[in-house]
Formats: structure tokens, sequence, C-alpha cells
């Protein structure tokens, strides 16, 4: 199978509302991902936030941010085409006793750089997660999957108060009551926190709670504080970590940058 000047190769994810496979470019043979849509799978509005995703990366030309390459999103089914990253997520960091603490870090402290070129343009993620973290061969971290982001000032959002959208495990309060005008850069700074949590304890915040009894806390109580589930965690990372997910976004710590050079110093 053949699209544009890519052949199309076998699956390597599968998501919602479609697959993405790996391909090869006609002429050069480099490899590539694939993202196809469903159109049996998704609405009007799913296909408008897919379009938007590759609009919003083509925006962005910074190398810890995954970069498209080719588009056709009136094909049936819509397609686009972006760099291969080839090693994995994050998320497959976690999930491999192979790791060590500094490594992860590491790849946070890449991330909030790709994170940070996102928010000097102007774009919230709002979905961040371990699995939307990809891996080049290099060790190279690279934010993907846009399909959730908003430009700062919402005049692309797709979603209206009340409603609410994320990976509730990462999930910021402002997200999960759906208050849009409190949804920017501090809402990404959030879910870097919860990613550090998880790096320096092994686990999630409120991990095995009911939902509602999450929701609640999250809310509520808070994130609870590192030097109370792990007095051995560094001072610098528990409270770098205790100031990104504070109830109220004010009271985070102020850019994804500085808690990114925070990570740099304690590598």
């Amino acid at each position: 199978m053949k699209v544009g000047p890519y052949h199309v190769g076998e699956v390597v994810g599968r998501g919602a509302h479609g697959r993405v496979y790996r391909g090869r470019e006609e002429g050069s043979g480099g490899l590539v991902a694939l993202k196809f849509f469903d159109r049996k799978e998704v609405s009007g509005a799913a296909i408008y936030r897919f379009e938007r995703e590759v609009r919003l990366l083509q925006e962005v030309d910074h190398p810890h941010v995954v970069r498209p390459l080719w588009v056709d999103l009136k094909g049936d089914p819509p397609v686009y085409v972006m760099e291969w990253v080839g090693g994995g997520s994050f998320e497959d960091r976690f999930e491999s006793v192979d790791h060590t603490r500094i490594e992860l870090l590491g790849l946070l402290a890449g991330a909030c750089r790709g994170v940070e070129a996102l928010h000097e343009r102007g774009i919230v993620h709002r979905d961040l997660k371990p699995a939307n973290i990809l891996i080049d061969s290099n060790g190279i971290p690279k934010v993907s999957d846009l399909g959730l982001a908003r430009t700062v000032e919402g005049e692309t959002s797709l979603t209206q108060t009340g409603q609410c959208v994320g990976t509730l495990e990462y999930m910021a309060p402002e997200q999960i009551e759906g208050s849009r005008d409190r949804i920017g850069p501090g809402t990404d700074l959030y879910a870097l926190g919860i990613i550090l949590f998880r790096i320096l304890t092994g686990a999630l915040p409120f991990a095995g709670n009911p939902l509602h009894d999450r929701v609640r806390r999250v809310l509520q109580d808070g994130v609870p504080s590192l030097s109370q589930v792990d007095p051995s965690v560094s001072p610098d990372l528990a409270q770098l970590c205790q100031e990104a997910v504070r109830i109220e976004v004010k009271d985070r710590r102020p850019s994804v940058g500085a808690f990114g050079k925070v990570l740099e110093q304690n590598l």
C-alpha cells in the first residue's frame, strides 16, 4: 500500500480513533510514521482535531518535538506522516526494569525543552503523559500527540467550559473541573510534575484509589508532599515537584523552562 510518496508497512500502534504504521519514503527509503484515522470511528470534530495537531506541529521546529512531514486529511482514510521515532516511549521506560532514575530525569528534562518550545509559541499541550513522549534511537525525547492542544488565547479550543479532556492521572485540577479560562502553561507543568513524582516514587499519586476518590483528592487535598512519601528524595527535587503540582495555577513554579533547568542541575 502506498500513500503519497510513502510505502505503508506494519502496524506499530493503535488508538481510539485509528492506527499508526511504520513506512518508508520512496526514493530515500527513510523511515516514517503514518497516522491514519478510521472514519467510521471518529466524528467531524475529531478529524478537525487531527488537522489541528498537524497545523500546530508545523509551527514548531524543535529537536524535542515530533516533526510532521506530509498530510492528506481529505483522503479515505485521512492520514498524516511524521518523522519516525523508533526508540519507544517514556512509558516503555517506566515499564522496563532496565532504567535508572538519572536516565528518567534526563529524559524528562529533554521533554521540558520541547514543551517550553510549544509554550513560547503560545501552544498548551493539555495531554502530557509518558506515552506521549517518544524516544528516538539516540535517546532524545520528543513531545508528540498534540491532538488536545490549544493556543493560550483559546481560539482553537475544541472544548467548552465544563468539559474535561486529557488523561486523568496527569490532569491538573483546572482540567478536571473543565475550567477553560484557567488552562495554560501551568497545566502542562502540573503534568510534568506528576511524571516527576512517578520517577521519584515509582508510583502515581493516589494509585489504586477509586476514581471518585482520586478526583476529590486532586481537587481538595492536592498531591502529597514527597518529603512525606519518601524522605530519601533530594530536597531540591521534592520541592520542585511540590511547586509544580499545587492545586492553584498561580501557585505553581512559573515556567516549564525553570522546572527543566532544576532537573538538569540534579542529573
